[in-house]
Order: structure tokens, then sequence, then C-alpha cells
């Protein structure tokens, strides 16, 4: 996936770009996700069931991948640019950072209307396993 600075996100499949190149006329481009506001980072979850989608709007748009990239759910807390994302190992849990250096959570699995549940106390998460390590302390 291709985040842009004028929005939106291209899902490509790197080996159709491969033989794109060679000719044969596959095209490598697998999904559009409109987007108004500057991508400012992507990362798929673990298990690649999630693709986390930030952008200068200080939201994040967590997608599902089987269901053709729709829309899961949002994270919406940050007052400041998310730049930075992490997924723990099993993909159950979002870490979020942002320009005013804000490190927040998110359990991805407790999605409501539309919401992707916020987990209020770091502490919940001490023993959590984390995929990366992205996000400044």
């Amino acid at each position: 996936a291709v985040g842009f600075r004028l929005g939106g996100v291209a899902v490509l499949d790197a080996s159709m770009a491969r033989s794109r190149r060679d000719g044969d006329g596959q095209q490598a481009l697998v999904k559009q996700i409109p987007r108004r506001y500057q991508v400012t980072a992507l990362k798929y979850s673990p298990d690649g069931r999630f693709l986390a989608v930030a952008s200068s709007d200080n939201n994040i748009d967590v997608v599902l991948v089987s269901a053709d990239y729709t829309r899961w759910g949002v994270c919406k807390a940050h007052k400041g640019t998310v730049q930075h994302l992490d997924w723990s190992a099993n993909s159950k849990f979002l870490r979020s950072s942002d320009a005013d250096e804000v490190v927040l959570h998110w359990n991805v699995e407790s999605q409501h209307k539309g919401q992707v549940g916020q987990v209020k106390r770091g502490l919940d998460l001490r023993d959590e396993k984390w995929a990366s390590f992205n996000c400044p302390l």
C-alpha cells in the first residue's frame, strides 16, 4: 500500500507490477482508498487482516483487507497529526503517536458504531507483545 500527500491510498500487487514491466498488460493496482487528507502513516497488522491508515486530519482509519479494504472503524482522539503506528503481535491492538508526542492505544476488536475503542490505560497493555516499535515514547 502507498499513501499520498494529496490524500488517498493505492493498494498494489507487487508481483503484477513486476510482470507489467515485462509488458503482459496485467494491472498492479488492486484497490484505491479515497482520503481527503494527506496520508501520514500506513501499517498492515501482522496477521494481514487490517490496514491502519493515518492522515493529517488526526484520525486513523482501520480497514478490513478481506472485505475489499472496507473501513472497519476509525480511531479518533489525537489532537495532532498521527505520525507513527505499531501493531501488537496478535493484531488486536494498535499504538499510535502524533506530532504532539502523545501515544494512544486502540483495541481494534472493540469497534462500536464505526469507532475503534481506545484503551484509556496504557498500563493495561504492559505485558502486550508488539510486532514493531515505531512510536517514540
